[in-house]
C-alpha cells in the first residue's frame, strides 16, 4: 500500500508539474514576444534620434556645400556603430554629394531620399534587410542612414540569458509547488489505504 501511495504521489507530482510547465511556457512565450517588440521599437527610435542628430550636425556643411566636411560626417556615421551599413547625403535635386560607397551608390538606393522629407523604409541590400532612415536637412537635401534591421528573433537573442534564467526559476518553483500539492492530497489517503488493507487481510 505504501508503495502504491508513493506511486500515486509521483504520478500526481508529474501531472501538476506538466500543467505548471505548460502555463509557464505560455506566459514566457508571450513575455519574450512582447519584450522583443519593445526592443525593436526602442531600436528604431534610437536609430531615428541618431539620424536626426547627425542631420543637424550637417546643416552648416550643406548650406556651404562643404563636401569635405560632409564626407567626414558620412565616414564618422559609418564608423560609429556596427549596426550602421551605409550613409549618404543628397541635395534637393537628387544629387548624391557624399556617401560611404566610394561614389558608387547601389541601384536599390538610387530612389531613396529623393523627397526632402522624413521617411523610414526597409530595403533589401546584399541579401540583408536594412532599415533606411531619411531625414531632411532644412530644405537643402537629405541624410540617409541604413541600419541593420533588428528582427524579433534577434531581439530575443539579445536577452536570451535573462529569459532562460527566469524561465528555469519559474519551473523550479513549479516543481516545488507540484510536490507540495501532491503531498497534501496523498497524505490524508495513507491511513485510509492502510485501513482498507487491514480489512482485506481480515
Amino acid at each position: 500500500a505504501e508503495l502504491k501511495g508513493i506511486s500515486i504521489k509521483t504520478k500526481m507530482t508529474f501531472t501538476f508539474l506538466l500543467a505548471i510547465a505548460v502555463v509557464v511556457t505560455a506566459i514566457f512565450g508571450y513575455y519574450a514576444y512582447s519584450m522583443a517588440k519593445r526592443l525593436t521599437a526602442l531600436s528604431e527610435e534610437r536609430n531615428r534620434f541618431y539620424t536626426v542628430s547627425q542631420a543637424s550636425r550637417a546643416l552648416d556643411a550643406m548650406l556651404t556645400d562643404d563636401i569635405r566636411v560632409l564626407k567626414g560626417i558620412v565616414a564618422d556615421i559609418k564608423a560609429s556603430s556596427p549596426d550602421v551599413e551605409y550613409s549618404f547625403f543628397r541635395l534637393e535635386d537628387g544629387t548624391v554629394i557624399a556617401d560611404t560607397f566610394g561614389g558608387k551608390l547601389p541601384d536599390k538606393l538610387k530612389t531613396v531620399g529623393l523627397k526632402v522629407a522624413e521617411e523610414v523604409k526597409d530595403i533589401s541590400l546584399s541579401n540583408r534587410t536594412l532599415t533606411n532612415f531619411t531625414y531632411p536637412i532644412a530644405i537643402y537635401g537629405t541624410l540617409n542612414i541604413g541600419f541593420k534591421k533588428l528582427s524579433l528573433l534577434g531581439a530575443v537573442r539579445e536577452d536570451i540569458g535573462k529569459i532562460l534564467l527566469i524561465y528555469l526559476l519559474a519551473l523550479s518553483f513549479g516543481l516545488v509547488l507540484s510536490m507540495f500539492i501532491s503531498n497534501r492530497i496523498v497524505s490524508p489517503l495513507k491511513p485510509l489505504m492502510k485501513g482498507i488493507t487491514a480489512v482485506g487481510e481480515g
